[in-house]
């Protein structure tokens, strides 16, 4: 421990998805910048509401769901040396929930008077923007028109729906990977 003079965490920066596991490695340098071997490290998460370490000797942990940027630094256990690495933390799709549209009624082979609009939301509460969605006829036939393949800034999603020759109710569904599809009659 005494000839180690430095410490380089790798990689610099990790983007990973809330909820999972996270790992960073470092290497302690001597004074000639010769990488040392068998040098205990020290592990902190600098901001513990992102997430945790296995254990202070490990540059391993599991994030919570929150999204944002966290830091992990390694120390020489002498203090003299640390580095520091980002995680910059991506939402986790959680759920969908119809937002308006619903319900509608019009003849067979008609356009619904509305737009149905959905919005995703991640597992911390807040919406999801530029997530990949899409819409599909489920039962009775028709056409549905989205009016994009991602979620809104916002996490909002819209299609036109024009129903089927089925009389009766007609179904349509919107996916995004990760979560439970949404059925909207």
């Amino acid at each position: 421990i005494v000839n180690a003079t430095g410490v380089v965490i790798a990689p610099e920066s990790l983007t990973v998805v809330a909820g999972s596991p996270f790992a960073f490695a470092a290497t302690a340098y001597d004074a000639q910048a010769t990488p040392m071997t068998g040098i205990p490290l020290v592990y902190t998460m600098l901001d513990p509401s992102f997430g945790s370490l296995t254990s202070r000797g490990a540059g391993s942990g599991t994030l919570t769901q929150l999204r944002g940027l966290a830091r992990v630094r390694v120390e020489l256990p002498t203090g003299v040396a640390s580095d520091t690495g980002w995680l910059t933390i991506l939402p986790r799709p959680s759920a969908l929930a119809l937002v308006s549209g619903g319900t509608q009624t019009a003849s067979v082979g008609g356009t619904l008077a509305q737009s149905v609009a959905v919005r995703l939301t991640a597992t911390d509460g807040l919406s999801l923007a530029g997530a990949a969605i899409s819409a599909a006829i489920t039962t009775g036939g028709g056409v549905v028109t989205p009016l994009g393949t991602v979620t809104d800034s916002v996490g909002g999603f819209q299609f036109n729906w024009q129903l089927g020759a089925l009389v009766g109710v007609q179904t349509a569904t919107v996916t995004s990977p990760g979560v439970t599809p949404l059925v909207i009659t």
